[in-house]
């Protein structure tokens, strides 16, 4: 399945919010000249586009500040390779819980994909060491344990 894009989808409503943002002003201007013209067709469009835009304008905006944010969280993910919640709150100044339900988000909207932040996370846990439990030396791998080569203790991989 092909992933969406969240700045093309930015960038629409950024489009639409300048056009509706615009249509106020001409509402304005096109229900005064039908009025003073009596011409009651302008005036009708310039009331219905008037009513329209005073009451599109917020919601339009609204929902691009929150694309905006989505999509600077996205982008610190897929360009810039960050996937901890804490850098990424302490980045945006947001709460842990928003910024994971900000990613929870792009992955039911299918912006992101969650192998994506899978395999991120566990490339980081591959190369963390896991020590000893006995000495805490650094453990060796093999096929299905784990093997210190200083007490000479091993523990299986469902132990870690």
């Amino acid at each position: 399945m092909k992933r969406k894009s969240i700045v093309k989808k930015k960038n629409f409503i950024l489009i639409l919010g300048i056009l509706i943002s615009a249509a106020f002003p001409l509402g304005v201007v096109a229900t005064v000249l039908g009025a003073v013209n009596e011409n009651t067709p302008i005036m009708v469009l310039g009331l219905v586009g008037l009513i329209l835009s005073f009451f599109a304008i917020p919601f339009v905006w609204i929902a691009f500040g929150g694309l905006v944010t989505k999509s600077k969280i996205w982008y610190s993910i897929v360009k810039r390779g960050i996937t901890d919640v804490n850098t990424l709150a302490n980045i945006f100044n947001l709460q842990p819980q928003a910024v994971t339900n900000v990613i929870k988000n792009l992955i039911s909207k299918n912006y992101l994909d969650y192998t994506l932040l899978y395999k991120k996370i566990e490339s980081e846990i591959k190369q963390t060491n896991i020590k000893c439990f006995n000495c805490g030396a650094v453990l060796k791998e093999n096929e299905n344990e784990y093997f210190c080569e200083y007490c000479f203790s091993k523990f299986k991989k469902t132990q870690y």
